[in-house]
């Protein structure tokens, strides 16, 4: 997917500097009083039971999203552990869903290179917000992770979502 040079995206980073910058945006926050949300999404390719690690498919959906949220937010990619984190900064927990909703649709419309074949993908996907739903960086990450989990577990929908 090529991205329009003219609108900055959002940086994708590893799991370290991820959660340096998830502890810095919720001390921030307390101060200056403004909402740090985090997503947890967790893809699957069609036609496969368990979530998707960090390869091709993942890359290029953390490429997708970067081009769908603001410069000031982050991706997570980790090569050992499945799906993406976002970091949404001064995202309040009210505008989640019309950022899932961005998110989803910009996975409908895409069909993703795995193992040569394109394919279709399906988002569980946990959301979290600081001070909304959770007091700390640690409680924000792990809100977000199992909410996404327990998403993953509902397969009555193609996309799925938790916030509480």
């Amino acid at each position: 997917m090529a991205r329009p040079e003219s609108r900055p995206h959002a940086e994708i980073v590893d799991a370290q500097l991820f959660a340096f910058v998830t502890e810095h945006e919720t001390r921030t926050a307390t101060r200056v009083r403004y909402p740090v949300s985090v997503l947890t999404v967790l893809p699957q390719v069609d036609g496969e039971d368990e979530p998707m690690t960090a390869d091709a498919p993942t890359d290029q959906l953390a490429d997708a999203f970067s081009a769908l949220v603001r410069n000031t937010d982050i991706i997570r990619r980790s090569r050992n552990s499945p799906g993406l984190q976002l970091l949404l900064v001064a995202a309040p927990l009210e505008s989640l869903p019309g950022i899932i909703q961005r998110l989803a649709s910009e996975t409908d419309a895409h069909r993703f290179l795995v193992n040569g074949v394109h394919k279709a993908m399906t988002l569980s996907i946990g959301g979290a917000c600081f001070p909304s739903t959770v007091g700390s960086a640690v409680d924000l990450v792990r809100r977000a992770d199992g909410l996404a989990a327990e998403a993953w577990q509902d397969s009555s929908r193609t996309s799925r979502y938790r916030l509480r």
